[in-house]
């Protein structure tokens, strides 16, 4: 398990809410944080504007419609969100884990759902790393450890969980198949993990030192539940009750990384959701994965089994999978290094990291247009010939994916052509802006390519 744990979550969207920490004082907060959501869809059309009127008030003022009819709510353990639209928490078979979101209301598209501030973020040292016990040691070392520990103890396993199947040793026959195999098994594993290693015993002497109580199996139980509701930037606990779907309705805007700023993530709704309706996030990011990507992914991170069979993948999105006309197969377990979907994914993942490299060289450049001029010539002309580079690549990419699986509806073409169309975009930029830069040839063919790209993205899309 060497993959980041929480390069699944969160979404590809970065427009964010934020808020100045000294500003965060309870209602204030919520009305600006509203205030400013709403200024930003207002000039999008996302929704329309009876829609958006009532979404002009914070969690306490928004008028629900009865709820009658809708499932069995739950009191959720937590402190209210700085925001909630129109949604609660339900118990219903049919859904994830027997609970989750539903709508209280019809919902139009770009529809705010929820503003929340992490209840803790991850410390620098576990960015981009399998999870491990320094995030425990930055709870432990934080002013509002007691809080944050209270808190987590309510999320999946729960506290109360971990003490009734491990602490009492239920047996087998004493619990659900889920509660086998996403507790008892993933604390053993959590167990072999880190159990008796130099690490855990400074994380427990911290505790002590702190006047934490806690020992191995609380712990354990921390990493879990923390592998299991953590998101790209930390731990969101009203965000954490929102359950997966590979056709999500909702989506997650990812917080920003600055440090003296706090910020506020948010979920909207992405497509028209019926009154009663469960809202879903997914998981995965990027969201263009193979069924055998997302099988194994999710298996490894949140122990739910998304199966093998064509059947179990809705009918409008079963031709998106086929390779070669056929529904390739998978495993929970492992991935196949040698089928034709992990060899392109694993070559989009180095091509979008080499320009993500790329976009944050030139954002230094261009920061200060001094630097142009100084003794940098020879790195910006390094990173225009890699930009050049890529998008070419991104093209070919685009091509030969769609040859290879012959299928041009595949998802995996989605995020070829969404690098290509990126690619262009900031090479036109950059060459822009350099002189010389592009040639009006140049600039052409790349439009040409560009166009190409959205023709083919086009149709797979809508």
């Amino acid at each position: 398990m060497s993959e980041d744990p929480f390069s699944c979550f969160g979404d590809d969207s970065d427009d964010d809410v934020q808020v100045d920490i000294e500003e965060i004082n309870g209602g204030k907060t919520a009305r600006l944080l509203v205030e400013q959501a709403n200024e930003r869809f207002a000039t999008t059309n996302i929704i329309d504007r009876s829609a958006a009127s009532k979404l002009r008030k914070p969690c306490t003022e928004v008028m629900h419609e009865t709820s009658r009819d809708l499932p069995q709510a739950l009191d959720v353990p937590f402190e209210p969100p700085l925001y909630l639209g129109p949604i609660q928490v339900v118990r219903e078979s049919k859904i994830g884990g027997n609970r989750g979101y539903v709508a209280t209301q019809d919902l139009q598209p770009g529809t705010l759902l929820l503003v929340e501030a992490p209840a803790f973020q991850w410390p620098e040292e576990q960015i981009g790393e399998e999870l491990g016990l320094v995030s425990i040691q930055a709870i432990f070392a934080h002013e509002n450890a007691e809080m944050i520990m209270h808190e987590i103890s309510f999320l999946y396993p729960t506290k109360d969980e971990v003490e009734d199947i491990i602490r009492k040793k239920k047996s087998a026959d004493e619990i659900s198949l889920d509660e086998r195999l996403q507790i008892k098994d993933m604390m053993e594993i959590m167990e072999m993990q880190h159990g008796g290693s130099k690490e855990l015993q400074l994380v427990l002497g911290m505790a002590q030192a702190n006047g934490i109580h806690v020992d191995e199996i609380d712990i354990f139980r921390i990493l879990l539940a923390m592998r299991y509701n953590g998101f790209g930037s930390g731990v969101y606990l009203h965000f954490a009750m929102f359950n997966h779907d590979d056709d999500c309705n909702c989506v997650k805007f990812v917080p920003d990384s600055s440090d003296d700023i706090k910020y506020c993530s948010e979920v909207r709704t992405t497509k028209f959701v019926s009154r009663g309706s469960p809202l879903s996030l997914h998981y995965l990011d990027p969201r263009e994965a193979s069924h055998a990507s997302r099988r194994q992914h999710l298996w490894d991170q949140h122990r739910f089994d998304i199966g093998d069979a064509m059947n179990q993948v809705r009918d409008d999105l079963q031709e998106m999978e086929l390779v070669n006309k056929v529904f390739p197969p998978s495993s929970r377990d492992v991935l196949d290094h040698d089928r034709v979907t992990y060899l392109v994914e694993s070559t989009l993942k180095e091509l979008e990291e080499q320009l993500g490299e790329i976009k944050l060289g030139w954002s230094l450049f261009s920061a200060n247009p001094k630097i142009v001029s100084m003794d940098l010539k020879d790195e910006i002309a390094v990173l225009f010939e890699r930009g050049k580079a890529l998008e070419m690549a991104a093209d070919e990419m685009c091509r030969a994916t769609e040859s290879k699986l012959e299928n041009d509806s595949h998802l995996l073409l989605i995020r070829c052509c969404r690098l290509h169309l990126d690619s262009s975009e900031f090479l036109l930029e950059i060459g822009g802006a350099l002189s010389p830069g592009l040639n009006t040839s140049q600039k052409m063919s790349i439009m040409l390519r560009f166009t190409k790209s959205s023709y083919m993205l086009l149709p797979i899309q809508t």
